[in-house]
């Protein structure tokens, strides 16, 4: 299973080689991926990871299910953690429960507590949330680190008041 994973084999492909319903193949991937024999990273963008019927509203997105519409951000918004404020980062897309931040690098199943800080755009308090990162991934086009984070805990403010700053800004920019 985990050379087909690797050489790229179509899910459906890998189910029926296998004999696998989606609940076995995600309980053997998440105990390979626990394991450290695989990373989450190859699976993320070629694999379902959540249930399509499992999903109400969901949303399918470069071939997985997700269950909240993802929304680029069009200009660099940053972000840091809180417990390190010199290590910094860059917001590249954000959803109801989740960010992908480029350029700060987090492993799998490790917690942080992250600050975007608005202030430094606007004159408004920023986004302090704790996240759980979910996937990661060197980039190597330009060896930075990009990582999936699901939001676990708003401290102050909420990613939903964000993605309405960030709608209202891109309609002042078209």
């Amino acid at each position: 299973l985990l050379r087909d994973i690797r050489a790229g084999t179509e899910f459906s492909a890998l189910l029926s080689k296998y004999g696998l319903s989606f609940s076995q193949f995600h309980a053997i991937t998440s105990k390979l991926v626990n394991e450290g024999v695989l990373h989450a990273a190859e699976l993320v963008g070629k694999y379902p990871l959540i249930e399509p019927e499992s999903c109400s509203e969901s949303i399918v997105c470069d071939g997985y299910v997700r269950r909240f519409p993802r929304y680029t951000v069009q200009f660099p918004l940053p972000i840091y953690l809180v417990q390190s404020p010199e290590i910094r980062g860059k917001i590249e897309d954000i959803s109801e429960m989740g960010v992908r931040i480029r350029g700060i690098k987090t492993k799998p199943q490790e917690v942080h507590i992250f600050e975007i800080p608005l202030n430094e755009c606007l004159q408004i308090d920023g986004v302090l949330f704790e996240a759980i990162c979910r996937w990661s991934r060197e980039d190597y086009t330009d060896s930075k680190w990009i990582a999936g984070h699901e939001v676990l805990e708003f401290k102050q403010g909420s990613l939903a008041d964000l993605q309405e700053w960030l709608f209202a800004m891109r309609q002042t920019t078209e």
